[in-house]
């Protein structure tokens, strides 16, 4: 307060609410780190300020608030530890929030004395001279000193179809440099914020914050969520967070994760699903209207397990979540059918092998790339990334999602496809980790839209074809994407049945072709005949595949697929390379789930081996519900 006393009441309060409730139970609090009236008044120099004039929150980049953040976390750390404190044992650590850090969509950029400064002093770290800042923005008169934020682009910066999607001249540079700052800025704090943690609890404190939602605002540079990768650097933080795609919640909707899950545990940390299902029993309007509420008690329990399933697929964990304390769990029912999935999740444990198999599709999105997409809810982040990530999870195959950057990490997963989403921007490093550890037999490498237009250093002039592995050239400047089938009966295409064409007819700056005369032409652009899409079997033995357009389909997906040679369980499939499998069903009907090799199945709900040394096996499945199995060795199952 005021006067610098510190009151830890409330929070005691919550504590001894639990102990009294489960005297086993182990806490993590989740921490909203805000300004106190008091600290705003007095550090109004501090707080965030738009072009318009508002003034925001205490802006990202004070370090005075930090440190006063800091200092509150001391003494709260050394409340908890204090003997005297009830239930102060209790305690495992901490969640790190602050609105799930990132910027408010309507807002802008943050053009605050601190903020400046701090963006100042980045460009510096980064450039290190001046003439590169200078050529980097294509201005000779810029210094270091007068290098401003610049002008918020708006929600949506397209005008007109003819607007190029990407910030590809050097005048545009200060645009992505911002993105990169500004997310950069989040990931510092929050690392930051862990590591005080670590060292003032001497280690014994863990450490959760929810970040990186890269695959859900794909449509927004401005997000403050592109440093996911910086992030998992730091051996500071234990757990990342966050809440399936409101998007998709409904039952029988495939409610896809936000974040490259699968990057995380290959960080050595864990995703935690926050599954903030509003049920049933929600019964008060809510702020968070955008989370669509169940309409009954099956539909509630279906959506649960689907959570579930998912998680399990990618060894991932999970929290209920009352979020408005509305009563929304409140149920015998519901805590009955939620302690028998941690049951089953005990069963599973046991049957994991170690180490665990690798998904047969390793997908990889690259928030740096974000970085030079321009704002659009609809443009070409959010078809590249968002709504492919939702294709993938109905397509039936056992699929991870990673950052483009742990290709250069020595514990990459091998798998039979790479397939790269958004790979505008291919750094140096990347690419000879992509040449040395993926272009190996019996791989498939595919690409979408516009792989390396850019590197480290911005636009690029390099050939991507090498690391491609197809030839291509731009073609002219506002050509239309939009394509026919050359080869309707390629492995790729022969699912699709009622059209000849695939993508969209649109103007898109840029666009690519491949012009390799090894290659095997599968469609063309409508508009000039060039090759928009086409593979190449090379003589090592592995694939290449590119996609010009940037609108993939189910039909599309399950045949790239079949190229590669990878095994297809069925539709609307959450498939662990472990050995779950989980079907959450848009529709009723029996299903005839396949296996990649000889194995006995047992169905989790009802609690009993269903098939044993089977390649496929037979399963009625009601539309939004949820079907849970685990398949392996017989013994084994028998015995878990």
């Amino acid at each position: 307060n005021a006067h610098g006393a510190r009151s830890f009441g409330a929070i005691d309060a919550l504590v001894q609410q639990i102990i009294t409730a489960d005297p086993d139970a182990y806490i993590l609090p989740r921490l909203q780190f805000v300004p106190t009236n008091y600290w705003a008044r007095t550090h109004a120099d501090q707080m965030a300020r738009y072009a318009g004039g508002e003034e925001g929150d205490v802006s990202l980049a004070s370090t005075e608030f930090w440190a006063d953040c800091v200092d509150a976390l001391d003494a709260l750390i050394s409340h908890f530890a204090d003997p005297a404190t009830p239930g102060g044992d209790r305690i495992l650590g901490f969640h790190l929030d602050r609105g799930e850090w990132f910027y408010d969509a309507e807002a802008g950029y943050d053009v605050s004395q601190p903020n400046t400064v701090a963006f100042q002093h980045w460009l510096h770290a980064k450039y290190q001279a001046l003439h590169a800042l200078r050529a980097a923005w294509h201005d000779a008169d810029i210094t270091w000193e007068d290098a401003a934020i610049p002008a918020w682009p708006g929600k949506t910066t397209l005008v007109k179809k003819t607007d190029t999607q990407t910030y590809t001249s050097r005048r545009e540079g200060r645009w992505p440099d911002y993105a990169q700052y500004s997310s950069e800025l989040v990931a510092g704090v929050i690392a930051g914020l862990a590591e005080a943690i670590k060292t003032l609890s001497q280690k014994h404190m863990i450490v959760a914050a929810s970040y990186g939602y890269v695959l859900e605002f794909a449509g927004r540079n401005d997000s403050g969520h592109l440093a996911l990768g910086k992030l998992l650097q730091s051996p500071h933080i234990d757990i990342v967070a966050g809440p399936n795609s409101y998007a998709g919640r409904g039952a029988g909707s495939p409610a896809a994760f936000p974040a490259p899950i699968d990057s995380v545990a290959l960080h050595g940390k864990l995703w935690l699903v926050e599954d903030d299902t509003k049920t049933f029993l929600a019964e008060a309007e809510t702020e968070d209207t955008y989370n669509p509420k169940i309409a009954s008690g099956a539909d509630t329990q279906a959506i649960h397990q689907r959570h579930f399933g998912a998680a399990l697929a990618h060894r991932a964990g999970v929290t209920w979540m009352d979020l408005w304390g509305q009563g929304w769990l409140n149920s015998p029912d519901i805590w009955r059918e939620l302690g028998g999935l941690v049951t089953q999740s005990t069963r599973w444990g046991r049957l994991v092998p170690n180490p665990a198999p690798t998904p047969d599709v390793a997908v990889l999105v690259d928030e740096a790339s974000l970085r030079f997409l321009k704002n659009d809810a609809n443009g070409l982040g959010a078809h590249l990334v968002g709504r492919t990530r939702d294709l993938l999870l109905r397509a039936g195959a056992s699929v991870g999602f990673y950052l483009q950057s742990d290709v250069t990490r020595p514990n990459f997963p091998e798998a039979k496809l790479y397939l790269f989403l958004n790979a505008l921007r291919l750094t140096t490093e990347e690419r000879a980790a992509i040449r040395e550890k993926l272009q190996k037999s019996g791989k498939t490498l595919a690409w979408l839209y516009a792989p390396g237009i850019f590197d480290e250093n911005g636009p690029s002039s390099e050939d991507v074809g090498e690391v491609v592995g197809l030839a291509l050239r731009p073609q002219p400047w506002n050509s239309r994407g939009g394509s026919q089938l050359a080869e309707a009966k390629h492995p790729i295409t022969d699912r699709i049945r009622s059209t000849r064409k695939i993508g969209q007819e649109e103007i898109l700056n840029p666009l690519y072709a491949v012009s390799d005369p090894q290659a095997t032409v599968v469609a063309e652009y409508v508009s000039t005949g060039a090759t928009s899409l086409a593979t190449r079997e090379h003589k090592s033995g592995w694939k290449s595949v590119f996609f010009g357009d940037p609108y993939l389909t189910s039909e599309l997906l399950r045949g790239l697929y079949a190229y590669a040679n990878v095994p297809v369980y069925d539709a609307q499939v959450y498939a662990g390379a472990d050995g779950s499998l989980t079907i959450h069903g848009s529709s009723t009907g029996q299903r005839t789930i396949s296996l990649p090799r000889k194995a006995s199945v047992y169905d989790v709900f009802d609690d009993k081996i269903i098939a044993t040394n089977t390649r496929s096996f037979r399963a009625f499945v009601r539309a939004r519900t949820t079907r849970l199995f685990l398949w392996g060795e017989g013994r084994e199952l028998a015995a878990a």
